[in-house]
């Protein structure tokens, strides 16, 4: 075996390998994720009805909005119709968009803001790196 068919190997499984980490992740924290956007969407839609003052049905207003962001959202859906749309968004960094933090230029979208992290965290860990092998010199 050669070299060249070794690294070949050595990709795939490490590929393999990374894909069967993002399907467990997903299926350990599904069930916090949908506790956590019921309530948020819950929050949301009283906050939205409540705070309209032509709305006349609150309870109704409130349960039409909770419906219709779960739709947006699509919550509810099995796991298993949600798997394959959300490891492709990963693996295309599509992150969506954050609810509080920015970028550095103002951007929501959670790829941006982790690459305007990037910069500092590759000269922290330079850094590091460097006063490591100093120090074992």
């Amino acid at each position: 075996m050669g070299y060249g068919t070794y690294i070949l190997m050595r990709a795939i499984n490490s590929v393999v390998v990374i894909i069967i980490v993002m399907i467990l992740s997903f299926l350990m924290f599904i069930g916090i994720s949908d506790a956590q956007w019921d309530r948020m969407i819950k929050e949301t839609a009283t906050m939205q009805c409540m705070q309209n003052p032509h709305v006349k049905d609150k309870e109704a207003c409130i349960e039409q909005r909770v419906k219709e962001m779960r739709e947006i959202f699509k919550i509810g859906k099995p796991w298993y119709e949600r798997l394959v749309p959300m490891l492709s968004r990963i693996l295309r960094f599509d992150f969506g968009y954050a609810m509080v933090l920015q970028s550095d230029w103002g951007s929501k979208n959670v790829r941006d803001i982790i690459l305007a992290r990037v910069p500092r965290t590759l000269i922290l860990f330079g850094t590091a790196t460097i006063v490591t092998i100093l120090i074992c010199l």
